[in-house]
């Protein structure tokens, strides 16, 4: 309350802090340091008004500092908004972390789950500061807690024929989230200490889908960010929800260059999803195919028929145009006319994806653009209709010089209406091979 007094002709202002809601407003203008400390007690500094009390507005806007730090208690610092958070939570979001005591950034605290399950230590993950926080704090219990987890996930957006999925890593509410993945993502985690980021945490499911801190460094190809002895034998078979290990992620994202060595193995390369998709269908479909280790390009590695509906690497290679990446020891046309639960062979995944041109040369005859596959549609046929019909004659050696030669040659037909001249024709044939 502003006061007004005058006195032998001098006028004096000053004011008089007597109700919480002076105080309120103290903490939206900065003026905390003017108020009396006797009176910003707990009572005061948690007095909920408008949803908020004075506490969450000074951590909002940078404030905490006008508060004399005996005042800032752990009942004050975790006394909840209308939004059940505190005022950690707020000025973690609002990079205002640095004027919060550390005696403060206790695993208790940074641990609260009294209202919400998105803790302190989570908003500051998110916030990259967790360098901030004094390293003793940063427990393996910290760092592999995890918020309400909300999978929505129901298939992978990668699968051949399949609607896609409305999983979307980036998409995924924060609240789905540990702080360890929250800080792989962001990039901080370089400021954990390297002898906290042991098996223990690097191995724990608790990020989103029930992923490894290991799943998200192998999807975003940092391994370089991480102790290499954290890096164990089980690192490769880790799962989440999904069956999914880590080397689907790096395949899927493209980042099997970056994976340690130490993790392919035969049995890793060809582990089943719950999908019955292995690391190298992924990296197939992807487009990354050529970052597979080749001695893991087998053809029988290749051939096997575990992926979606029946469908082998080459499959995936077709559709994603990389059959060219493959040695030539392992594809041959055999290979191309092998079809899955449907009889749809790689050629047909070549015509619908419109790869049939990225399909080597010299594999495949005029006969096998007429292999039926689903619904009885021959590779011609649906090439055709996906508007590519001119890359399967291509592919299998048409030769448009030939077949007009041969027209040229046939006796002529009578004419039965207005005469076309056959430049004309010719013409628009080679155009629209061109």
């Amino acid at each position: 309350m502003r006061v007004k007094l005058s006195f032998a002709g001098i006028n004096l202002s000053f004011t008089l802090f007597e109700r919480s809601g002076d105080i309120y407003a103290a903490a939206e203008t900065g003026t905390l340091s003017r108020v009396p400390p006797d009176l910003l007690t707990e009572q005061a500094l948690t007095k909920i008004e408008n949803g908020y009390a004075p506490i969450h507005v000074a951590a909002m806007l940078g404030y905490l500092n006008q508060i004399p730090e005996e005042r800032l208690t752990p009942a004050v610092m975790i006394a909840p908004s209308i939004d059940s958070l505190n005022a950690l939570h707020y000025a973690a979001r609002n990079h205002n972390l640095h004027q919060v005591p550390k005696s403060l950034l206790t695993p208790k605290i940074l641990g609260d789950r009294t209202l919400a399950d998105w803790t302190p230590a989570h908003e500051i993950a998110a916030a990259g500061d967790i360098g901030l926080v004094p390293k003793s704090s940063l427990t393996e219990e910290i760092l592999t807690s995890s918020s309400a987890t909300a999978s929505s996930a129901d298939s992978p957006s990668d699968r051949i024929n399949e609607p896609a999925s409305p999983r979307s890593r980036v998409a995924l509410p924060a609240t789905s989230r540990s702080v360890i993945e929250l800080c792989m993502w962001n990039g901080s985690v370089a400021a954990i200490p390297s002898s906290m980021l042991t098996p223990g945490v690097m191995n724990a499911q608790t990020c989103s889908l029930g992923a490894s801190a290991m799943h998200i460094v192998a999807e975003l190809g940092c391994w370089d960010s991480i102790p290499a002895d954290s890096v164990t034998d089980e690192t490769a078979f880790l799962e989440d929800e999904r069956g999914r290990t880590p080397l689907h992620y790096a395949a899927k994202e493209g980042k099997l260059r970056e994976v340690p060595a130490k993790l392919f193995m035969q049995a890793s390369v060809m582990h089943l999803n719950e999908w019955g998709e292995t690391p190298l269908h992924n990296a197939a479909l992807g487009g990354h195919i050529s970052q597979i280790p080749l001695q893991f390009l087998t053809r029988g590695n290749l051939s096997s028929r575990d992926g979606f509906a029946g469908k082998s690497a080459y499959h995936y290679a077709a559709r994603s145009g990389t059959l060219g990446d493959l040695p030539s020891t392992v594809l041959g046309r055999d290979d191309l006319l092998v079809g899955d639960n449907e009889g749809m062979t790689p050629l047909h995944e070549a015509a619908t994806a419109k790869m049939l041109d990225a399909v080597p040369r010299g594999i495949v005859k005029m006969e096998d653009l007429d292999v039926r596959g689903e619904y009885q549609v021959s590779v011609q046929t649906l090439a055709d209709f996906h508007g590519c019909g001119l890359q399967a004659r291509r592919l299998s050696g048409y030769n448009l010089q030939k077949a007009i030669a041969s027209m040229d040659s046939l006796p002529a037909e009578p004419q039965t209406g207005p005469p076309t001249p056959m430049s004309e024709l010719l013409e628009k044939v080679r155009r629209g091979y061109d």
